[in-house]
């Protein structure tokens, strides 16, 4: 019996991975524990996915909340579900993700039985579940189990260098090329890159390093495993889905357009998101984008962009200058504030606050009594044309000027006369003092049928 833990800050592949096993017949998902709804959760495998990313979401400072778990055996070993569904529990429940929302899928994709597990190390409250020890740990859990379920120990048992499993010992060895090939093959799947160094990058985040050394002739690349219980480098050539160096840039270079295509739409997205704030602080920009499928992490002083949904993995060389991160970073300040939008004018009291003119209080004897003292003025409404109260708009300030224009001091033995009370101006008289309306014109045809109207 084997145990091997991986974290990662990316639960969403781990999920669609196993999933994707489950529709090409290789896998079955065989436990859903600690879920608040499992027939809900038996039938939707978003709903899965959706509540192991809202708990990781909980505590945002943990790098790799996603935690993937693979117990491989002895290929004589036969096991029914009911006894692999012991196992994953018991391996949780020591490790300490007992009370952790989990899924166990069974894969027969290879001659020995083997099961992953897909969690999160958040729980409930917030808290990261710790990983200390692990390794020891592991080892402690791994020993126990071989004891209580009659397993086939991993300690003492040698395998051919010819590569062929023969006993734990070799399990072990092929659960390390496994787990780096389901992780390589699940990007390489799920996501478009444009280039080898955004793949290398994106792969850190999983908990993979590619090392990449120059040869004579060509690139020699490895992988290894970055966790607690860290691996030897594995050559590229040794792995199932062959991702040498010559092979990526092949693959790269077959999907440019689509590529192109999806980091355009990208910039697109992130350009409207950011021009909706006068200034956004780095925390804000991060959020915003977040909230549109977006994610952006920060590695080597260096942004990259990940789009979930649309399957795409920018690097910041990629992007346009302005969206980079050194100049991001000199735009970025330390508060939020969105752009404000420009207000409609709605009606009279609009136009008053606009061009100065105060409004009268509703309850005040001038706003309810009639002007006597000047004609009124007021046009009728169908003789306002809608074009003419647009293009007053723009001259509004040269329609208000004459009201807001001071009289000169009277003289020192004149008399004091009190101002007249405020009176509730019109958008009409306004815009009929400025500009002249032009008159109503009428056809001959419709002169005659009005003429030619039979009266009642």
């Amino acid at each position: 019996m084997v145990i091997r833990l991986l974290t990662g800050k990316d639960v969403a592949g781990s999920v669609r991975y196993n999933e994707n096993k489950v529709g090409e017949g290789q896998a079955r998902c065989i436990l859903i524990a600690n879920y608040p709804d499992p027939v809900i959760a038996e039938k939707s495998a978003r709903f899965r996915l959706q509540l192991l990313q809202q708990q990781a979401r909980l505590n945002p400072t943990i790098s790799r909340p996603a935690v993937h778990v693979a117990v491989a055996f002895h290929p004589a070993e036969v096991l029914s579900d009911d006894r692999l569904q012991q196992i994953a529990g018991a391996v949780m429940s020591q490790a300490g993700y007992a009370n952790q929302p989990y899924l166990v899928y069974r894969h027969n994709d290879t001659k020995h039985p083997h099961i992953h597990i897909v969690s999160v190390a958040v729980d409930p409250n917030g808290r990261k579940i710790s990983d200390q020890f692990i390794k020891r740990r592991l080892n402690t859990i791994r020993q126990t189990l071989e004891q209580q379920y009659d397993l086939r120990p991993a300690d003492g048992l040698n395998h051919r260098r010819s590569g062929e499993i023969d006993g734990p010992a070799g399990a072990e060895r092929v659960s390390v090329y496994q787990l780096l090939n389901e992780v390589i093959e699940r990007q390489l799947t799920t996501y478009s890159f444009g280039s080898v160094a955004s793949f290398s990058q994106h792969l850190d985040r999983q908990g993979v390093r590619m090392n990449t050394s120059a040869g004579r002739s060509r690139a020699g690349v490895t992988y290894q495993l970055m966790t607690a219980t860290a691996s030897r480098p594995v050559p590229a050539s040794r792995l199932a889905c062959q991702p040498t160096h010559h092979r990526l840039r092949e693959r790269f270079a077959a999907l440019q357009d689509r590529h192109k295509h999806g980091r355009d739409s990208l910039v697109g997205m992130v350009t409207n998101r950011i021009s909706q704030y006068e200034t956004l602080t780095k925390v804000g920009f991060t959020d915003e984008l977040r909230r549109a499928g977006i994610q952006v992490h920060e590695q080597d002083g260096a942004y990259l962009y990940t789009h979930e949904r649309a399957g795409l993995v920018v690097s910041e060389i990629e992007m346009p200058p302005a969206l980079q991160r050194h100049a991001l970073q000199g735009w970025f300040a330390d508060q939020t504030v969105r752009r404000q939008r420009p207000q409609a004018i709605t009606g009279n009291g609009d136009l008053r606050q606009l061009s100065g003119v105060p409004a009268p209080l509703a309850d005040s004897p001038a706003s309810q009594q009639p002007d006597t003292t000047q004609p009124d003025t007021t046009l009728p409404k169908s003789t306002v044309p809608k074009s003419t109260v647009r293009n007053s708009v723009g001259s509004l300030a040269a329609a208000t000027g004459p009201l807001a224009t001071a009289k000169p001091a009277a003289p020192d033995n004149a008399e004091v006369q009190t101002p007249p009370p405020a009176v509730a101006v019109s958008a009409a008289e306004i815009i009929g003092k400025t500009i002249p309306l032009p008159e109503k014109k009428i056809s001959r045809q419709k002169k005659n049928r009005q003429k030619n109207r039979p009266r009642v």
